[in-house]
């Protein structure tokens, strides 16, 4: 990550949102031709499905065809590459740029044991791999890549586990703990993602263990809340005064949240309120006023604003500039996801903020699904395609001009 000077500022820098040449920059024409066509993919649910269905198909057929394709037309675009050595090149060409990664194994949801035992190894590797990439570089993690979900949800409803199932789901927790010792001994921040809520307590409990113990002057270890849940800034003062009375850093990532849909449908099944806001402008609110919170509490808070939005990431650049926070404090930090909004992300950098792309990673027929739960899951990031697809278009134009003469 490029080094900055720590100076206060008394007034937010300038975000250009609409320069696409920056943006785009490390883009070939073709790869925004790409872009352009998988984004227009995206943003039509039943061309989304459509295209889902046949991936899943080839996929299935073992034709080795396809996953040549399917690497080809999406992974070049949104993931990192099928290795973590594709991967640590592409954050070495984001660091370039003074962008820094978060490296996600595109894994989750294991089944059994030696499914997460392998998703584990491959973390622990990772994070060690990462500490010797250049730039400002993190790990996430899923708390289900690695621990017996139905176990977490029994626990959350107030089962005492006993037995064999006790003893799974302490293996669980040693893995957990174990890539946080990996983090705390390699410097490397650990982003722990948020899930569904019906087994995510007791993942927040652990990781409320291991922030107590590794983030005592620096945040190496950082929870996810989601503002689409009604509790949402409940929650987050709670673990601002958890914090407080263990004297820890509090580490934050602060995401809109991406299982809307399967949240409601878990709590219509069940018969249980729906625990997510009543409308997204509601969400919306909450998120801005968590991170403005943070933003205060700097002192016990490191907060990374993982968003794509470009209002709330302008209120909060905004409000940076009127409490005199320094462009790159070290708890303060912006992330996107690869492959989309580089006009965001660029333009965050070049201001001198610290910001990160998500960067998934793994093989086609591990990674493949992962993208179409997180494209099926997370419309709010595709409510931005439109925004995105015109400026990429733009700088088609652009390039077609200048070539012409």
């Amino acid at each position: 990550m490029r080094q900055h000077r720590a100076v206060s500022i008394m007034a937010a820098p300038l975000l250009d949102f609409d320069d696409t040449e920056t943006a785009f920059a490390r883009l070939s024409y073709s790869d925004l031709k790409r872009t352009v066509f998988l984004l227009n993919i995206l943003r039509r649910p039943w061309l989304a499905r459509m295209a889902q269905a046949t991936g899943r198909l080839g996929l299935a057929t073992r034709l080795p065809m396809i996953p040549w394709a399917i690497k080809r037309m999406v992974f070049d675009i949104f993931c990192g590459g099928t290795t973590l050595e594709e991967a640590g090149n592409t954050a070495a060409s984001l660091a370039v740029e003074h962008v820094g990664c978060i490296l996600d194994q595109a894994i989750e949801n294991q089944s059994n044991e030696v499914a997460r035992d392998r998703a584990f190894n491959g973390l622990y590797v990772s994070i060690e791999a990462i500490s010797g990439w250049y730039g400002f570089s993190s790990c996430a993690v899923k708390a289900s890549a690695i621990q017996d979900v139905e176990l977490l949800a029994r626990i959350q409803q107030g089962e005492v586990l006993q037995g064999a199932d006790l003893a799974q789901y302490e293996r669980g927790c040693a893995r957990l703990t174990m890539l946080a010792e990996a983090a705390s001994r390699y410097g490397v921040v650990l982003l722990v993602d948020a899930e569904e809520s019906w087994f995510q307590k007791p993942v927040d409990a652990q990781v409320r263990v291991l922030m107590a113990k590794y983030n005592r002057h620096r945040a190496l270890i950082c929870m996810t809340i989601q503002s689409y849940l009604r509790e949402c800034e409940k929650i987050y003062a709670a673990e601002v005064e958890e914090a407080r009375i263990g004297g820890y850093l509090l580490g934050i990532k602060l995401v809109r949240g991406a299982y809307l849909e399967k949240e409601r449908q878990h709590a219509k099944s069940k018969g249980l309120p729906d625990p997510t806001q009543s409308s997204k402008a509601h969400s919306d609110e909450a998120f801005d006023r968590i991170a403005i919170m943070a933003l205060s509490q700097r002192s016990r808070v490191s907060l990374c604003v993982a968003s794509h939005n470009e209002a709330s990431i302008r209120k909060i650049v905004g409000r940076m500039g009127e409490l005199e926070i320094p462009l790159d404090d070290p708890n303060i930090w912006f992330a996107q996801l690869y492959g989309m909004v580089d006009h965001v992300t660029f333009a965050l950098a070049r201001a001198g903020l610290r910001v990160a792309k998500y960067l998934p990673y793994g093989s086609v027929r591990d990674a493949f699904p992962y993208l179409i739960r997180r494209a099926e899951e997370n419309r709010s990031v595709i409510e931005h395609t439109d925004r995105q697809v015109a400026l990429i278009e733009r700088e088609l134009l652009r390039r077609s001009r200048l070539a012409a003469g």
